[in-house]
């Protein structure tokens, strides 16, 4: 469980989408869906590990309250760097979401 206090970053949820530029011609652009406050949540260590191997990736884990919303399709910013959301578990029900995410390079 979350509390008021623990809720420290400003996430932005952004979703894909297309549009059509002047020309006609269809283009990817990210909608912002959603800003929410969330948790930045210590990994376990299997995943700190995981992350420091060959190929390392930053990974991140963030709690935010329950939105009906949300997919792996989406992604998150904050502190100006920009995560995919590779994974997106419900804690208690209909309670909190943990966003399980990778930095994208």
């Amino acid at each position: 469980m979350i509390t008021a206090s623990g809720l420290d970053r400003i996430l932005i949820i952004e979703r894909e989408s297309t549009v059509q530029d002047a020309y006609g011609t269809p283009t990817s652009t990210w909608t912002t869906v959603a800003t929410v406050r969330a948790q930045r949540v210590d990994m376990s260590a299997k995943d700190f590990l995981r992350a420091d191997g060959e190929g390392s990736e930053a990974l991140a884990v963030f709690r935010i309250r329950w939105r009906p919303d949300l997919t792996v399709e989406d992604r998150v910013t904050t502190d100006g760097r920009t995560f995919d959301i590779i994974g997106i578990i419900e804690l208690g029900r209909r309670r909190t979401l943990e966003l399980r995410c990778r930095e994208r390079t």
